[in-house]
C-alpha cells in the first residue's frame, strides 16, 4: 500500500474524486475474481533460492531496527479494524520520514548514497530500494549504482499525466529492465487524454446550460 492508501483508510478523502471510486469499484471486482482463480490453481516452485530483497518502500534505519515484519504486522492490524474504530494511523505510515511518505532517497539527484547504502546493509539480501510517492518527471530512473529505483512516473492527469512505465525484475532479481511507452503510442496516448478531457468539458458546459434553461 502507499501514501494515498494510507490516507484513505483514515478516513481522509481529499484526493479521491467519484470517478476515481467508481473505476476503483471495477478494478476491485476483476481483484476478487483474480484471487478466487488463484485459490483454485496448484501452488507450485522450483525449491531454489530465494529472490533478492526490493524494498518497496523509503526505509530508514530505526525502520529496520523496529522490525520490517512488525512494522507490516501493526499496519495490517490497524488497516483491518483490529486495533478499534477511531485508531490512530501507525507512527510508521505518518510523517515526512515515514515509510509510504519518505523523499529522502527519490527527490532529485542530491541523494545521500552513503546512507541508502548503509540501510540496504542492515537488511540480509536487500539489493536496492524501489519507490514511488515522489513523481519523476523523466521517467523511471536509478541513482546511487542502481541502489535507489524512483518509479513513480505521475500516471494521473490530477499528478503530472505522466507516460506508463513498468519496472520489470527477472532472474531472481538479476535482471533489471524498464519498459517504457513507444514514442508514436505516446502521441496517441496524449491525443485520447485530451479528447476524453475535451468531451468532459462540452458534457460538463452542456448539462450546466439546460440547468439555466430548466431555472
Amino acid at each position: 500500500m502507499g501514501n494515498h492508501e494510507v490516507m484513505n483508510v483514515s478516513g481522509d478523502f481529499r484526493f479521491a474524486t467519484p470517478q476515481g471510486l467508481r473505476e476503483f469499484s471495477a478494478w476491485a471486482g476483476w481483484y476478487r475474481a483474480g484471487l478466487a482463480i488463484k485459490r483454485r490453481c496448484a501452488r507450485g516452485g522450483d525449491g531454489g533460492d530465494p529472490p533478492p530483497k526490493n524494498p518497496f518502500l523509503g526505509i530508514l534505519e530505526a525502520n529496520v531496527e523496529y522490525g520490517l515484519e512488525r512494522i507490516n504486522a501493526e499496519v495490517s492490524e490497524w488497516i483491518r479494524g483490529e486495533r478499534g474504530a477511531n485508531a490512530v494511523a501507525p507512527e510508521f505510515v505518518r510523517g515526512r520520514d515515514a515509510v509510504v511518505w519518505l523523499r529522502r532517497f527519490s527527490d532529485g539527484v542530491n541523494c545521500d548514497c552513503q546512507r541508502l547504502e548503509g540501510v540496504l546493509g542492515m537488511i540480509p539480501g536487500a539489493k536496492r530500494m524501489i519507490m514511488g510517492h515522489t513523481i519523476q518527471t523523466e521517467g523511471i530512473n536509478a541513482v546511487c549504482g542502481a541502489q535507489a529505483v524512483r518509479v513513480d512516473v505521475g500516471l494521473s492527469r490530477g499528478c503530472g499525466n505522466g507516460l506508463p512505465e513498468v519496472l520489470e525484475i527477472n532472474g531472481g532479481g538479476t535482471n533489471v529492465r524498464v519498459i517504457t511507452t513507444d514514442p508514436a503510442e505516446a502521441w496517441q496516448y496524449r491525443k485520447q487524454g485530451a479528447e476524453k478531457a475535451a468531451i468532459a468539458t462540452a458534457v460538463k458546459e452542456k448539462k450546466g446550460e439546460v440547468a439555466h434553461w430548466l431555472r
